[in-house]
């Protein structure tokens, strides 16, 4: 999301390149100096919702994602687990990271307007395989 952002290309190796270039460059070069600590990050993109969110806007920003083409889940799977894994990689550079863990009272798979929401949700990311086995 925070990649978007910053302009980020919404494919999975636009995605995978700016995590490499910028965070994980940027997590190394500061941690020479002071221990970093990497807060509230998510696997949320674009790409798994099926259009553009501008960096993560909602229903709550007046922008309605109902007509979004969301890949199947496989692919859905795909997209998630290779972004958590670069971006595991990235924060390993510093000291430690932890999971943004907000938990929706809906359940985004179910209200289109919410797609991709669903991956803020620590829990039902692990159970859906999104994270890899060992983090």
């Amino acid at each position: 999301m925070m990649a978007e952002a910053f302009g980020c290309e919404q494919t999975i190796e636009g995605y995978l390149r700016f995590i490499r270039e910028t965070f994980e460059k940027d997590v190394a070069e500061v941690q020479e100096y002071v221990p970093v600590v990497v807060g509230e990050w998510c696997i949320f993109n674009s790409l798994a919702v099926g259009m553009d969110t501008r960096g993560g806007q909602t229903s709550l920003n007046g922008v309605d994602f109902s007509d979004s083409k969301a890949p199947d889940e496989e692919e859905k799977r795909n997209i998630y687990l290779s972004i958590a894994k670069a971006q595991l990689a990235a924060w390993e550079k510093g000291r430690g990271y932890f999971y943004w863990t907000y938990k929706m009272l809906l359940d985004p798979a179910n209200e289109p307007a919410w797609r991709g929401w669903d991956c803020w949700d620590v829990a039902k990311s692990a159970d859906l395989g999104w994270f890899p086995d060992k983090i």
